[in-house]
């Protein structure tokens, strides 16, 4: 069997980061997507990431926005609400456990950039997406 991510039809938002990795065409700035992907927790600065990729910052930047569309900073958060559905999902950790978990660092960032990205905060989600209320529905 084959785990695929969907990609929803029409305007719909995209949730998964992975398929984010596949927007380069260029093989530096797709390795360090599927990277943050897979690594969302970790130490993802615009220096740690220009550092992996042996660039300048400014150079990083500027190559990194013109592939993807969007800064990385604002990668960075996508990937680490990605972890965070999940975790919404399949847990009943607190809100600030997520927070950590995901490289967030505060809860109140988490909350504001969940919201953001996803349209809904964390509380909602979880009541929307987890096994057990699903079948409610």
């Amino acid at each position: 069997n084959m785990v695929v991510y969907l990609q929803r039809a029409g305007g719909q938002q995209q949730f998964s980061t992975h398929l984010a990795a596949q927007q380069s065409d260029n093989s530096t700035i797709s390795d360090l997507l599927a990277h943050i992907a897979d690594h969302p927790s970790e130490n993802l600065s615009i220096g740690a990431l220009a550092a992996r990729v042996k660039m300048s910052e400014r150079s990083f930047q500027r190559l990194f926005t013109a592939e993807v569309g969007v800064s990385p900073g604002r990668s960075v958060e996508r990937a680490r609400c990605d972890m965070a559905r999940a975790l919404l999902e399949h847990g009943d950790d607190g809100l600030a456990a997520i927070a950590g978990r995901c490289g967030f660092a505060s809860s109140e960032t988490f909350l504001r950039a969940f919201r953001r990205v996803v349209g809904v905060n964390p509380t909602e989600y979880r009541q929307r997406f987890s096994p057990g209320t699903a079948a409610e529905d």
